[in-house]
Order: structure tokens, then C-alpha cells, then sequence
């Protein structure tokens, strides 16, 4: 039974282990770039709000595998854009109702649009923000595709937002990672793949030291002898030790009344004598 129960936690260990290592490896977030945090830590203090943008759409690029729109120029516009007379825009991707005539993106596939906002609080009070989202938003909805907007991990943001981008089907995701960030999900992970590993090992010592156990009883056992099948082999199930004890205390019992049997048989022997004669029917008639 214990056997049974060791083996059953030694296999949900195993689970354990596998899915902490998956956690770890930072590639399972329900997010376009698959992570829960960026790949590289995003510059926060020596550098100026534009450097901290270019540096987010930067990273945001690399860990989506993809190109940043400015380098494209596929553009949101309104319904009298005409792209040919912009600097910024190649083409419209889609046209909605919006007072700028044009807006671009970080990011625009054919699977989502993208932004990246590396500052310290995304407010909806903010009306220049609260627009451009909103028609990023217009824009996804049009499209038929949802609206992820990447910030810092300590990034402000308000519920405003959130109903903005979540209503594309997309999500607000704390991503840029800064200095000294430490993700509470790989802190989890790294505990439970300690904790696993050690029951791992104990459960395969438990298993290694009965096994040299047993190996040791069937080693004391005789091998049987060719054609004979009635003498145990070192292949025997030994007894357990209350049969064992009750077939030896049996066998002692039996040895001392065959003792006590002989000595009596002695003691008659010795004792008894017999004496039988015999008479000579010739005798009376002399």
C-alpha cells in the first residue's frame, strides 16, 4: 500500500517538476508574445520619454517576431485620408470615424494591433491617450481582431482603459520588465521545483534501499535443485515475519515432544523386564 502511495506522489512530482520548468522558461502568458514579462529590461531613469518609447517598441518587436509598423506604415485613418499625403503612411489598413485624420500603431498583423507604452501610468483622464486608444480600439473592432497594449510591470493604469482595450477582446498586459523586477509566478515555480525534486529523491532512495532489501532475503534462499519443484528458490515470496515466527515457534513444540517421547521409551526400556516360561509337557509322564 505504501509502495502504491509513494509511486502515486512520486508521479504528480514529476508533473510538478515539468510544468514548473514550462513556468520558468516564460513562454506560456495568453498574450501575442507568449510571455509573462519582456525579454530584455527596458530603460526607466537616464533616458527621455522618447527613448523610453522607441526602447519599449523595440523590445515589444523583438518578442512579437515582428516588424515595427513605422517601418511599414500601415495606418488607421478617417474617411478623407489620403495615405500618398502623409509622411508616416504607405496604405490604410482600415478607415473608421476619428477626428486625426490618420493614426499609427505600434503594431498592426493580421491577427492583432499592438501597442507598447513604456511610462510610468496610462490614465484614462489623459485625453490624448484615452483617444488614440479608443480609436485603436474602433479600429480592432472593425478589423475583427483583439487590441493588446503592452506597459511596464509597475505601470498605473485605470479602469477606463481596461474597459477600452478589453472590449476588442484583447487585454492591458504589465509586460516591460525593470530593473530589479522579480516575477512572482517564477518565485512560485522555483519553490514548487525545489519541494518536488526533493520528494523526488527521497521516494527514489525509499525504492532503491527495499529493493536491496528484498534482494538480500532472496539471496539467503537456496536455489532449487533441477526437477525439483518442491523446494523454495531464492525467487521464493518469503514469508512474512509472523509466519515465520509461528512456523518456528510449531517447529520447536514438535522438536521437544519427540524428545520427551524418546526419553520416556528409554526409561520403559529399562525398567520393564519380561520373564515368560515355558513348561515341558514331557515332564509328568517321567
Amino acid at each position: 500500500m505504501w509502495t502504491t502511495i509513494r509511486r502515486v506522489v512520486g508521479l504528480l512530482m514529476v508533473i510538478i517538476i515539468i510544468v514548473s520548468v514550462v513556468m520558468l522558461m516564460n513562454i506560456t502568458a495568453p498574450n501575442p508574445t507568449g510571455r509573462r514579462y519582456s525579454s530584455e529590461i527596458v530603460e526607466v531613469v537616464e533616458s527621455t520619454v522618447r527613448e523610453r518609447g522607441t526602447d519599449g517598441e523595440r523590445i515589444l518587436a523583438k518578442d512579437l517576431n515582428t516588424e515595427n509598423n513605422n517601418l511599414i506604415g500601415q495606418c488607421i485613418c478617417n474617411g478623407t485620408a489620403n495615405p500618398a499625403q502623409t509622411s508616416k503612411c504607405t496604405v490604410c489598413s482600415v478607415r473608421i470615424e476619428m477626428t486625426n485624420t490618420t493614426r499609427l500603431p505600434d503594431f498592426i498583423t493580421d491577427n492583432y494591433i499592438a501597442e507598447a507604452k513604456n511610462r510610468l501610468d496610462w490614465m484614462s483622464r489623459y485625453g490624448d491617450q484615452r483617444e488614440q486608444i479608443t480609436d485603436y480600439a474602433a479600429a480592432a473592432i472593425q478589423l475583427g481582431v483583439p487590441l493588446w497594449v503592452f506597459v511596464r510591470v509597475n505601470t498605473i493604469v485605470d479602469e477606463g482603459m481596461y474597459d477600452i482595450v478589453r472590449s476588442t477582446g484583447g487585454d492591458i498586459v504589465h509586460y516591460f520588465a525593470i530593473e530589479g523586477y522579480q516575477d512572482p509566478v517564477n518565485i512560485i515555480a522555483l519553490v514548487a521545483l525545489i519541494v518536488a525534486i526533493g520528494v523526488v529523491l527521497f521516494i527514489v532512495w525509499r525504492e532503491f534501499r527495499e529493493t536491496r532489501h528484498m534482494t538480500d532475503i532472496y539471496r539467503d534462499v537456496p536455489d532449487v535443485p533441477e526437477n525439483d519443484e518442491d523446494l523454495p528458490s531464492r525467487h521464493s515470496v518469503p514469508l512474512p515475519r509472523f509466519e515465520e515466527d509461528e512456523t518456528y515457534r510449531m517447529y520447536e513444540i514438535t522438536e521437544r515432544k519427540l524428545g520427551d517421547a524418546e526419553a520416556f521409551m528409554e526409561r520403559v526400556n529399562g525398567k520393564v523386564h519380561i520373564s515368560v516360561d515355558v513348561e515341558d509337557p514331557d515332564s509328568d509322564d517321567q
